[in-house]
């Protein structure tokens, strides 16, 4: 099983990013909203929803949601808060997401760049592109590789709860972001290695060439504009082509 079929679903993961609310969702999408068209009577596609924080507030702005997430565990959660008007499935991202189905795809929080194949990541965008109507948008909020290692924190202790985190970060050989994560569960010790691919905004760009034309590049959740070389993020909005 790949690391983040497991670790997606673990209930250590939740516990770690419990600090990602609904609150923190709202203000970023209510930003984000207005470099967008009107969402009234469209439909999206919140992708790698988690438990639907994103997707509860774009069903409250007028939006038709749907949101795919490969964790059981997630979408059972998300489905038991609701709202019944949001379609939540178990979806694997490669999969068929759809056909011309979606004025808008979402892919927030860096869930993006897991895989070891350059392929897979291909396919993804392409499964996006299939979703999407004619002239849709993709909307891809993803780490920005350089701001991100300016400021990297190879170390650090996070408590959450009763459970204490030790956390080390580093780039492999691979040019994978490493996040190496330990804890003790009943006395016995326990690690998981989140490895995410450090795609540059030049790196999208040619995997999104002939599928996508980048309309709106922001470097932070208050969409300040880009800089390549101190940005948090890479928060992109992408036209559809054809």
């Amino acid at each position: 099983m790949s690391w983040f079929s497991s670790w997606f679903d673990s209930e250590y993961y939740h516990l770690l990013y419990n600090h990602r609310n609904d609150e923190e969702a709202e203000q970023f999408l209510k930003n984000l909203s207005l470099a967008l068209p009107p969402f009234i009577q469209k439909t999206a596609l919140d992708l790698c929803c988690g438990k639907g924080r994103h997707s509860r507030w774009m069903a409250n702005q007028g939006l038709t949601v749907t949101g795919f997430d490969l964790s059981p565990h997630s979408i059972a959660e998300a489905i038991n808060i609701g709202p019944s008007s949001i379609r939540f499935e178990v979806r694997d991202m490669r999969g068929d997401l759809g056909m011309e189905e979606f004025d808008f795809v979402f892919n927030l929080f860096t869930s993006f760049g897991y895989f070891d194949e350059p392929e897979e990541n291909a396919l993804v965008l392409e499964q996006i592109y299939d979703a999407l109507k004619p002239g849709g948008y993709f909307i891809h909020d993803f780490l920005n590789p350089l701001g991100v290692l300016r400021n990297l924190q190879e170390k650090e202790t996070v408590v959450r709860e009763n459970t204490t985190f030790d956390i080390d970060r580093f780039v492999d050989e691979e040019n994978f972001l490493c996040k190496n994560i330990r804890w003790e569960m009943d006395g016995k010790p326990m690690e998981f290695t989140e490895r995410v691919y450090l795609f540059t905004p030049e790196d999208l760009e040619a995997m999104c060439e002939g599928l996508f034309e980048r309309i709106e590049i922001f470097g932070d959740y208050s969409l300040n504009p880009m800089d390549e070389k101190t940005s948090p993020r890479q928060i992109s909005i992408w036209k559809k082509i054809g």
